[in-house]
C-alpha cells in the first residue's frame, strides 16, 4: 500500500479520537479515570452503554427528576456493568446481560427482566414489581426497609437489614427462597405471600381464603349462620382476619365481635344509619348524599355506593351519592376493624373506609376529636390506597401510603383492608401486609391544654363508608369521568376484639441528635455552596414546597 494511505487513515483515526474523547467529558460528566457514568434519559444512556461495552468494570447511574422514569436497557453483553437507578416512580425494561441492576428510588420500581441480570439489589423503594421472560434465576438483595416485593419471575431473596420490615409476594411459578439477616431461610410457594419483620421471623399469608382475580366470594370466609341482613355480634368465631396466619390470630388472642356479609337484598338498618348531606357539607364536594335505593344498594352478597349524575333541562348536573355509618348502633373502643373492597375508577371519585368518635365532644370538634381513615383510594390513581390519623390542635395527621401493579389496581380487583388499633399503637394493613404504624400523637382541650396520652384514640368510634364525588384533596371529575359504571362495592364488614386491653400505656419519647459543628465551628452543612447541590434528594440542602390539605 501507499505510504500516503496510512497518512490519511491515520489522521482519520486520531481525528475520530480526539471527537470521541471531547464530547465524553460534557455529556456524562466522566474523566478518563473515572468509571461512572451518569445520564438522565434514555439517549444519554444508550451512548454511555457503547462507552462501556467491553470493559472490565464499569457503573452507569440513571438520574431522573420527574416524578416517573422509563428505561430501556437495549440487548447487549455488558456483564461487567452495574446500573443504578435513581427516581421515583420508575420502570425498568432489562433486555441486556448485566452485572448488577441497583434501585434507589422514592416510590414504586416496575423492572421486567427479559435478559440476565446477576443481581438486583434494592436499597430504596416503597415497592417492586419483579415480571419478565429471562428463565434464569435472579438474586435479589434486600437492603431497603419496609418494601413490598411482587415477582413473576424466579428469584431467591437476601434482606441484609436488621430492621428490614419486607414482604414477598410470590406469584411466580417456582418456589422463593429468603434468607433473613441471621441466616434463617424460608420457602414461598407459588401463590402465597411472606413477610420478613423486623425481629427476623417470617410469616407466611396463604392466598387460597381469597381470590383477588374474580368477584366471586370465597364460601370459606363466610360464616354460613349468618341471618338475612348480614349480621352478627358477639360470635366467639375465631376467622383469621384479612391475610394473617392462624397463628397470629391465636397468638393476638382475637375473636369475631360483628360482622355484616350484606346477604340480603336491602341495607339492614337495625346496623346502619344513612346520612343524609347538602352538596359542600364538606371538603367542597359535589355530591348530596341521600338516602335513595339509586344510590345505595345490597345485591348478590355485596353492598354497592353508586355514584348518580343528574342534569336538568338547563343543562345544570348535580351529583347524589351514599353515605353509612355504625354510630349508636355498633360502637367499638379498640379492635382490628376490616372490609374487603372494590373501588370506583374516574376523576375525583373518593371512597372511603373510616372511624370517627361516637362522641365528637369529648376532646372538641374535629381535629381534637381524632380520625382514622382506614382506606382512601382516589377514583385517577387506583393502584395506591391511603391510610390516616387526624388529631390535635393544631391540625396533625399520620398518614402511609400502599401501592399495588396496574394489573392488580384497587379498582378491578377487590382486596382486604383493614386497621389494628391498640391502646397507644394504630397499624394499617392491605390484603394482611402491613404497610403503616403511628403510636405518636397528641389531642387538647380548648382553655385546657394537652390531654393526657392516648387521647384522642382511647374512646369509643363507629365505622363509616361512604363515596364522595368530588372534593378539595381527590380533585374534581372531568369529561372522563363515567357514572352509570361506577360504584364502591363492599363485600363484608368484620370487627374483631380481643377480651382485654392494657391501657397503661405511654407516649413515645423522641430522640433528639444533636448535629456536631465542622472544623470551623459551623453546624450548616455545605454553607458556603462549595459544592453543587441537588435539592431533590434528602442530603444537606432539601427544596420545599407548601402543601396544603383542606
Amino acid at each position: 500500500m501507499k505510504k500516503g494511505f496510512f497518512r490519511k487513515t491515520g489522521a482519520v483515526v486520531l481525528a475520530a479520537s480526539l471527537a470521541v474523547s471531547m464530547v465524553q467529558l460534557p455529556v456524562y460528566g466522566a474523566t478518563n479515570k473515572s468509571k461512572t457514568i451518569t445520564v438522565s434519559n434514555q439517549k444519554e444512556l444508550n451512548k454511555a452503554l457503547k462507552v462501556a461495552k467491553g470493559k472490565k468494570a464499569y457503573s452507569i447511574v440513571i438520574k431522573s427528576k420527574n416524578k416517573s422514569t422509563n428505561v430501556t436497557i437495549p440487548k447487549g453483553n455488558y456483564k461487567n456493568l452495574t446500573i443504578t437507578v435513581k427516581g421515583n416512580k420508575v420502570k425498568i425494561k432489562n433486555n441486556a446481560t448485566l452485572k448488577m441492576i441497583v434501585l434507589e428510588c422514592k416510590d414504586t420500581v416496575s423492572l421486567t427482566n427479559n435478559g440476565s441480570v446477576g443481581k438486583v439489589e434494592v436499597q430504596k423503594a416503597k415497592s417492586v414489581s419483579l415480571s419478565g421472560t429471562s428463565k434464569r434465576e435472579v438474586k435479589l438483595v434486600v437492603a431497603a426497609e419496609d418494601t413490598t416485593i411482587t415477582t413473576k419471575i424466579a428469584i431467591k431473596v437476601v434482606c441484609t437489614d436488621e430492621n428490614a420490615n419486607v414482604t414477598i409476594h410470590n406469584k411466580s411459578d417456582s418456589v422463593v427462597k429468603i434468607t433473613d439477616a441471621d441466616g434463617k431461610t424460608t420457602k414461598v410457594k407459588s401463590g402465597e405471600k411472606s413477610q420478613v419483620t423486623s425481629d427476623s421471623k417470617a410469616d407466611d399469608n396463604k392466598d387460597d381464603n381469597k381470590d383477588n382475580k374474580t368477584d366471586e366470594k370465597k364460601d370459606d370466609t363466610k360464616d354460613n349462620h349468618t341471618s338475612s341482613g348480614s349480621s352478627s355480634s358477639g360470635s366467639s368465631s375465631s376467622q383469621t382476619p384479612s391475610g394473617l396466619t392462624e397463628a397470629d390470630l391465636l397468638k393476638q388472642g382475637y375473636k369475631l365481635k360483628w360482622k355484616d356479609d350484606f346477604n340480603g337484598d336491602s341495607l339492614n338498618k337495625a346496623d346502619w344509619n344513612v346520612e343524609t348531606h347538602e352538596p359542600g357539607w364538606v371538603n367542597s364536594e359535589w355530591q348530596a348524599y341521600v338516602d335513595s335505593a339509586d344510590n345505595i344498594q345490597v345485591k348478590d352478597g355485596k353492598l354497592l355506593l353508586k355514584p348518580v349524575k343528574t342534569v336538568d333541562k338547563d343543562g345544570n348536573a348535580s351529583y347524589t351519592s351514599g353515605r353509612i355509618n355504625t354510630q349508636g348502633r355498633h360502637d367499638f373502643k379498640y379492635g382490628y376493624f376490616e372490609c374487603r373492597a372494590k373501588v370506583p375508577t374516574g376523576k375525583g371519585y373518593l371512597p372511603a373506609f373510616w372511624m370517627m368518635p361516637t362522641d365528637e365532644n369529648l376532646y372538641g370538634q374535629w381535629p381534637k376529636c381524632g380520625e382514622i381513615d382506614i382506606m382512601e383510594v382516589m377514583g385517577q390513581e387506583t393502584n395506591k390506597a391511603y391510610g390516616t390519623i387526624h388529631y390535635g390542635e393544631p391540625h396533625a395527621q399520620s398518614q402511609g401510603t400502599y401501592s399495588v401493579s396496574a394489573a392488580d389496581n384497587f379498582a378491578d380487583n377487590y382486596h382486604t383492608y383493614a386497621v389494628d388499633w391498640e391502646p397507644g399503637k394504630i397499624t394499617w394493613y392491605i390484603d394482611g401486609i402491613k404497610y403503616h404504624e403511628e403510636s405518636d400523637w397528641f389531642s387538647a382541650k380548648e382553655n385546657q391544654g394537652t390531654v393526657a396520652y392516648p387521647a384522642p384514640f382511647d374512646q369509643p368510634f363507629y365505622m363509616i363508608l361512604n363515596l364522595a364525588v368530588g372534593g378539595s384533596w381527590v380533585g374534581y371529575p372531568d369529561a372522563t369521568t363515567t357514572y352509570d359504571d361506577q360504584e364502591y362495592a363492599i363485600d363484608y364488614v368484620k370487627v374483631y376484639q380481643k377480651d382485654s386491653y392494657d391501657e397503661n400505656v405511654k407516649k413515645p419519647e423522641k430522640e433528639v441528635i444533636f448535629k456536631e459543628a465542622d472544623t470551623n465551628g459551623n453546624y450548616i452543612t455545605n454553607g458556603e455552596f462549595s459544592v453543587a447541590e441537588d435539592l431533590s434528594d434528602d442530603v444537606d440542602w432539601k427544596g420545599w414546597k407548601r402543601i396544603s390539605k383542606n
